[in-house]
């Protein structure tokens, strides 16, 4: 029925009716709008119950009221399921109505029955895109009234879409505070601070970590600027910095705040902090407000400074470590280089530590080393750098300093060390200090620098320590230390690369050899890259001087007695055995486990120790007599047997032979030479013979190098023998080695 076809009755009663709904609802939104909606819905159509009701999300098989007028008050809210009621039969399609007997059309409905429904009327609510969102429904326990309600259909068609739209409002509203809603929970629980501003930096809210941090509560600090809340620090100048949300306001983008930072809370309280900060935008593009994001990594800017200072310092002596050192080094060369500026390099490296250390133990050379990096400290320019380099060495930087200048200091340094004394326990230490010097030239490498300082504090030691020695291009005792140092560098990478090799020489007997064994000397030569051959002479006096040849020993030692295991074999065919005489340095006597790493090496390779002969020079053996004595003592138990090489070189050779229980005296080749023409040579060569063999000492003469000196040996008595004319050193691993040849004896 359409306005026009009512009577002007109806028309006058749809108009009060339509204008009470309207002055019912006007004004009022959300639940009140649903409330006022039923109980006029009720009234106006005569109706005892109303209802308003949403589908349940997401399968919408039931629905929950909103709003429920039960004929004299307002009833409780409640979800039913939608089957079998005719509520079902309204959703998704129009207007529904049963003017009577509703509940026999629907018996399984139990609402109706508490009702005692006879009549149901049902409208659907859809959203502006026409999907369903509940319904409007009426009863009453009397026939439905079509006559009395035929303004329903409009009353009803009308105030269905105004409460349509209101479940959408509702719903979006509600959707809104649930977001919010989380968004505050997430920002209370989140461990980082968040501060909000609006569009003129005042703040407008704060999360509690920052409360905590800046010591402003979200109510004092609402309204205020932001640069009074959070005051910020550069941590290393100390001066004030910019605002992150100033800036992201000003110029409309995200601010990553990259510099040390330091929050000062209300309270005076630091924090070191991370932050940024971004600009809230409406939909049009305009800056609403800006959000700062920061968190407190004062624990993990203290870890990251420990670290890089662990990573930069010597934890014993506080003082900037070898890497620091470099780095500072070549910042200096590039000074040197880039803007002409004069700077000095010292090496200094304590003359007594190992008195100390073996004397009263570790501890008490660690503090000898603490007071000493402090010393140094005290006698140097604040823009200087002392730096442990490791051990007892310490290096240190002159910056800024012409030569002249670095002498002064040096000399310096040097005399307060000469004046300080060490003290531990009841016993007092005075140390002193070897200082190599050298000028940083634009030209040098960083390499040079530190080889040429490690060389002129090398040399320092060696012309009486307690002295200063610069590094000069001219300085020929300089050169000679260099040299050691490269063949330092180059023994090093010989052993560990594999670039030694095995000689032997035959030492042959000058009387009958019935009998005897052949008696071989291992030699050793180093394997230069280009395939060259380095004679023992060349690097020996770089390894005793930088305690390689311990190394040295231990690697001929094993090589020997592995290639004599895999020539095991063949040796034992022939009729005639072998002796391998093997040199020892002094180094190796005074070293405690090379006795059992022999031993080990022995029992390893099965080597049988009566084959094995050691040679030692005289002059290492004199160094050391009672240890060299003692060595030769216990490896004898063992059955090898002992040279002592270079026999007559030493100033008292004759008073410690007595005391070294050995079998050989190998003669000097400097008497041998020159046997045959030289009476004096010839006296020692026999003097040194008579007294071995009183001593029951066999001889064995060096350096015969001809025929008139073999024959002018053998004359004489000595035992053996040992030349180029006789044999010359051929590799251990070729068919022409002396070992090879002993093979095929028979």
């Amino acid at each position: 029925m359409t306005p026009q076809s009512l009577s002007p009755s109806e028309a006058v009663r749809l108009n009060a009716t339509m204008q009470s709904l309207v002055e019912g609802t006007s004004g009022v939104v959300g639940q009140d709008f649903f409330r006022v909606l039923v109980r006029q819905m009720a009234r106006a159509l005569g109706m005892r119950y109303a209802a308003v009701s949403e589908l349940l999300e997401p399968t919408k098989a039931r629905v929950r009221t909103l709003a429920l007028w039960t004929g004299e008050d307002y009833g409780l809210n409640f979800e039913y399921a939608l089957a079998g009621t005719p509520c079902e039969t309204v959703v998704n399609q129009v207007l529904r109505i049963y003017p009577t007997g509703v509940r026999q059309h629907f018996p399984n409905t139990h609402l109706l029955t508490e009702m005692e429904a006879d009549c149901y009327v049902g409208v659907p609510l859809f959203d502006t895109h026409r999907r369903p969102l509940g319904l409007l429904s009426l009863y009453d326990r009397r026939p439905y009234d079509k006559k009395a309600n035929a303004h329903a259909v409009s009353i009803l068609s009308i105030f269905a879409a105004r409460a349509g739209a209101e479940i959408q409002r509702h719903r979006a509203e509600q959707a809104l505070f649930e977001e919010r809603e989380r968004a505050l929970v997430t920002l209370h629980s989140i461990g980082d601070a968040v501060i909000r501003t609006d569009a003129k930096g005042a703040v407008d809210y704060m999360n509690p970590v920052a409360e905590q941090l800046t010591g402003w509560s979200q109510q004092e600090a609402a309204g205020m600027s932001i640069d009074m809340i959070f005051t910020a620090l550069n941590e290393g100048t100390r001066e004030p910095v910019e605002s992150a949300i100033m800036r992201a306001l000003a110029e409309c983008r995200t601010i990553n705040g990259t510099d040390h930072t330091i929050l000062l809370s209300r309270h005076g309280q630091e924090y070191a902090v991370e932050r940024s900060a971004a600009p809230v935008q409406g939909r049009n593009g305009e800056v609403l407000g800006a959000v700062m994001v920061f968190r407190d990594v004062s624990e993990a800017r203290r870890l990251a400074q420990e670290i890089s200072y662990q990573a930069t310092h010597d934890p014993l002596t506080g003082l900037v470590n070898r890497r620091a050192f470099e780095s500072r080094l070549e910042a200096a060369i590039a000074s040197a280089r880039n803007d002409h500026k004069h700077h000095g390099l010292c090496f200094v490296d304590l003359d007594q530590f190992k008195v100390v250390n073996d004397t009263c133990g570790h501890v008490a050379g660690d503090e000898l080393l603490k007071q000493l990096a402090g010393l140094l400290q005290a006698n140097v320019r604040e823009s200087d750098t002392v730096a442990r380099l490791g051990g007892d060495e310490f290096g240190i930087l002159l910056d800024g300093c012409p030569l002249g200048k670095a002498e002064v200091i040096s000399q310096t340094l040097l005399e307060a060390i000469k004046e300080f004394r060490f003290v531990w326990q009841d016993q007092s230490f005075q140390v002193g200090v070897s200082i190599g010097l050298v000028p940083i030239t634009p030209g040098a490498s960083m390499a040079q620098l530190l080889t040429q300082a490690d060389v002129a504090c090398y040399a320092a030691k060696d012309l009486g320590r307690n002295r200063i020695h610069v590094h000069r291009p001219e300085d020929t005792e300089l050169a000679r230390w260099h040299r050691e140092l490269r063949w330092a560098a180059d023994i090093n990478g010989a052993l560990e690369r594999g670039r030694f090799c095995l000689y032997c020489q035959p030492i042959y007997p000058l009387a009958s050899s019935n009998g005897e064994r052949h008696y071989l000397e291992v030699l050793l030569r180093l394997v230069n890259d280009d395939g060259t051959l380095v004679l023992p002479d060349d690097f020996i006096p770089a390894a005793e001087r930088y305690n390689l040849m311990s190394a040295i020993d231990r690697w001929v030692i094993r090589n020997v007695f592995r290639c004599y295991a895999e020539k095991r074999g063949a040796l034992a065919k022939g009729n005639t055995p072998v002796r391998l005489a093997i040199n020892l340095s002094g180094n190796s006597l005074n070293e405690e486990k090379l006795l059992p790493y022999i031993q080990q090496q022995m029992s390893e390779f099965g080597i049988p120790p009566d084959i094995v002969c050691f040679e030692i020079t005289e002059t290492a053996a004199i160094s050391n007599v009672n240890r060299a004595a003692h060595f030769i003592r216990e490896m004898k138990k063992l059955h090898c047997r002992f040279a002592l090489d270079d026999f007559g070189t030493g100033v008292s050779s004759f008073a410690y032979l007595k005391n070294l229980p050995v079998d050989y005296i190998k003669i000097d080749g400097t008497f041998v030479g020159n046997i045959v023409n030289n009476r004096i040579d010839r006296a020692m060569v026999a003097a040194i013979n008579q007294i071995g063999h009183e001593m029951g000492i066999q001889t064995i003469a060096e350096a015969a190098e001809n025929s008139a000196i073999v024959e002018r040996l053998r004359s004489l008595g000595v035992d053996y023998a040992q030349g180029f004319v006789l044999g010359k050193p051929e590799p251990v691993e070729t068919e022409a080695s002396p070992i090879t040849a002993c093979m095929a004896t028979r």
